[in-house]
């Protein structure tokens, strides 16, 4: 394949917004919303770590289909995968990022502790590297 059947093919995979990636987020943020909402309620007697498993469950399986992505365009490509070595460093720490920001947040809500300046933190950085993303190209 040249170059131009792989850009077609990444547009195709991940489009110009990451649809697959969202589709990947969509499914457990749903499952996510309904176990959130039957615990705050009181229907769901579990840990909060029960309640987000379907979260980590879409960013582990992000964080697969983004490494067999790169590495299948690494095959491929060779040394000349360079110039895409930066999109997916940048996929892939938006993706741990999101994991890291529900890890701090079932820790801060297994506690009860005051505050959420600790859980939020993660998406704060997420947001200034999406802006700094929006800027440098």
């Amino acid at each position: 394949m040249d170059e131009g059947d792989w850009v077609s093919w990444w547009r195709a995979m991940f489009g110009l917004g990451g649809e697959l990636i969202v589709f990947l987020y969509m499914p457990g943020l749903l499952l996510w919303a309904i176990l959130l909402g039957l615990k705050v309620d009181g229907y769901l007697e579990t840990s909060w770590w029960n309640v987000t498993i379907p979260m980590f469950l879409a960013t582990g399986v992000t964080a697969y289909t983004l490494l067999v992505a790169a590495a299948r365009m690494w095959r491929a490509r060779g040394k000349r995968f360079a110039r895409g070595k930066g999109l997916f460093a940048f996929a892939q720490l938006c993706n741990l990022l999101v994991f890291v920001f529900f890890v701090r947040l079932c820790v801060h809500l297994e506690d009860g502790s005051d505050g959420y300046g600790a859980p939020a933190a993660p998406l704060i950085t997420l947001a200034a590297c999406c802006a700094a993303r929006l800027f440098i190209r």
